[in-house]
């Protein structure tokens, strides 16, 4: 606090200065300097003052109001494997699973929710397409069963769901072999509401490994 002793007996003695002397324009100049600078250390103060009493909790707290925190991949291969996508028959079941209501009170605003084979070794030689589109049908009931669940299109819908305290879907494609190497097939898919969509994930493609895009693998990425 020295510092500000200081500096605050140095404005208070160049002000007597100005006040029992002569007001020249060059005291003038000084005194209106001396203000200036007088106000700003008030404001600066005030603003660290108010800065260094929000905890760092309090701060993560206000970030997690103000934007929507994304569940960056959610499993969902139980969905398929223990109920068969038989959302109706299974509701209750699947939203204790799911238990959304934790993740609306941790502030969580959207989740990726990955459709796609259960085996895409497999499915990528003969049934990945139709095994996905079932994926996204089971999505887009599950979203439209659940009151605490919107799918999401883009930023205003994840916005808008965590206005009403919601949980926002957004449909991620587990990996290319989803597309079944045609552009068609994933411009469909983006019309049926898919958003996100991993390029190889636990298969590669023959257009897209761990290390390299072919031109073909290019022309995807260019899709987005």
């Amino acid at each position: 606090m020295s510092f500000f002793h200081d500096c605050w007996d140095s404005v208070r003695g160049n002000v007597r200065n100005c006040l029992t002397t002569p007001l020249t324009k060059k005291r003038l100049l000084i005194f209106g300097g001396i203000f200036v600078a007088f106000v700003l250390f008030i404001v600066i103060l005030v603003v660290c003052l108010n800065g260094g009493s929000s905890s760092p909790a309090a701060q993560g707290s206000d970030a997690l109001n103000n934007g929507p925190l994304t569940f960056g991949l959610v499993d969902n291969s139980w969905l398929k494997t223990t109920y068969i996508n038989k959302i109706n028959e299974n509701l209750a079941k699947i939203e204790e699973k799911l238990n959304l209501k934790s993740y609306i009170e941790s502030k969580l605003g959207a989740m990726i929710w990955s459709v796609g084979a259960s085996n895409c070794a497999q499915a990528s030689q003969k049934d990945a397409v139709s095994q996905t589109l079932e994926g996204i049908d089971a999505a887009k009931r599950l979203a439209s069963s659940l009151g605490n669940l919107i799918l999401a299109s883009g930023t205003q819908d994840m916005t808008e769901a965590k206005a009403n305290s919601k949980v926002a879907m957004l449909i991620s494609l587990d990996g290319g072999y989803t597309i079944d190497s045609r552009l068609g097939v994933l411009r469909m898919f983006r019309d049926l509401g898919v958003r996100v969509m991993t390029l190889t994930g636990n298969c590669s493609t023959p257009w897209a490994s761990s290390s390299s895009l072919t031109t073909f693998g290019k022309a995807v990425v260019g899709e987005a």
